[in-house]
């Protein structure tokens, strides 16, 4: 399905409308389960969510799900980010996630952060972003990064953009599971 169904397991939250962009959509030719996942062909593809919930201000918060890269990485491809806008993002304290040739990056607290961890072309990872009392780290199959960015920026942006980063030149070329 390509609807948000989280509410129906956490039943203290809400079902969020999700905006497709491009021709992203549900796909059996990867999946990590239950049979399909989201392609994205780095081609005008991403979807976007607006809700408050994701105004994450200067808590803790944990932001994962399962990304395959089906091309070999030449280029940097975003995951994930938090901004005041849809592509192209807008506001400098945004929060994100990219892929790049050699590894997985972020951005948080105001600057790009690289992280020790390899994204792997042709194999499902599960990645995960945690902050935890002013500590960001970054996770690769359970494996947390050595490095630690400080963080206590307040972010109050409530656009999240699946499949993308910064703006369209940045796209995720692959496919993403439970986000």
């Amino acid at each position: 399905t390509t609807a948000d169904v989280h509410a129906s397991i956490n039943t203290g939250s809400s079902t969020k409308t999700l905006s497709y962009q491009g021709d992203c959509g549900v796909n059996s030719a990867q999946s990590r389960f239950y049979g399909s996942s989201i392609k994205f062909d780095g081609s005008g593809d991403y979807i976007t969510v607006t809700d408050n919930d994701f105004k994450f201000g200067t808590g803790d918060f944990t932001v994962e799900c399962w990304v395959y890269k089906d091309k070999s990485i030449t280029s940097e491809g975003g995951i994930w980010e938090l901004a005041a806008s849809a592509l192209p993002a807008s506001g400098s304290a945004s929060l994100g996630v990219y892929g790049t040739s050699s590894n997985w990056k972020m951005y948080c607290a105001g600057a790009n952060t690289a992280f020790n961890m390899r994204l792997n072309p042709y194999e499902w990872q599960h990645i995960a972003a945690v902050r935890q009392s002013g500590k960001l780290r970054f996770y690769v199959d359970g494996r947390a990064s050595s490095t630690i960015k400080d963080d206590t920026t307040d972010y109050q942006y409530d656009t999240l953009v699946i499949g993308g980063y910064y703006n369209t030149s940045y796209l995720w070329q692959g496919y993403i599971q439970d986000f």
